[in-house]
């Protein structure tokens, strides 16, 4: 092959454009456990804590696709403290991503592929505290793109208070 042919083979692998494409969609895991529904009814204003996690993981047995999962968690209180709904929901995706540098792969699913599943994931968690005859809990928007950027800064200072003798 002459030099001229691999320069334009190089070219055009450094032309690709990234394609991210969400293949299929699913819940992986659903725990729904209602104490006390007329909690909800008697006017009374919870106390809702809600956690939201994401977690990536490359499959095995092919190149271009990756899981992305949203794990979420929440309690629900009365105005005395006891729990009257407790739900968890792990929520996957599974991406064909191609043609992302290395460099931008984490970003790209713990931002853009989280951003894609996190409407199913407010719709599924509004809609099963809803049919438990509870008011339905509707999650807020969250920036996975400055969580990331703040996780990233967390690591990278733990890691230099780690390198300190």
């Amino acid at each position: 092959m002459s030099t001229n042919e691999n320069n334009q083979q190089e070219a055009n692998a450094q032309t690709k454009t990234p394609t991210v494409k969400l293949r299929r969609q699913y819940i992986k895991d659903l725990s729904l456990e209602s104490f006390d529904a007329t909690v909800s009814i008697n006017g009374e204003q919870p106390n809702i804590k809600v956690e939201v996690n994401v977690q990536a993981q490359k499959a095995e047995d092919q190149e271009d696709l990756f899981a992305v999962i949203l794990k979420g968690g929440i309690q629900a209180q009365n105005a005395n403290d006891e729990k009257f709904l407790i739900l968890e929901l792990e929520y996957t995706g599974e991406f064909v991503i191609k043609d992302v540098p290395e460099e931008h792969m984490k970003p790209v699913l713990l931002v853009t592929c989280a951003q894609t599943l996190f409407p199913y994931f407010v719709r599924l968690i509004r809609d099963v505290t809803s049919e438990s005859a509870h008011n339905p809990i509707t999650l807020d928007h969250i920036d996975f793109a400055t969580l990331y950027v703040q996780n990233e800064q967390k690591q990278t200072d733990n890691n230099q208070q780690g390198n300190i003798v």
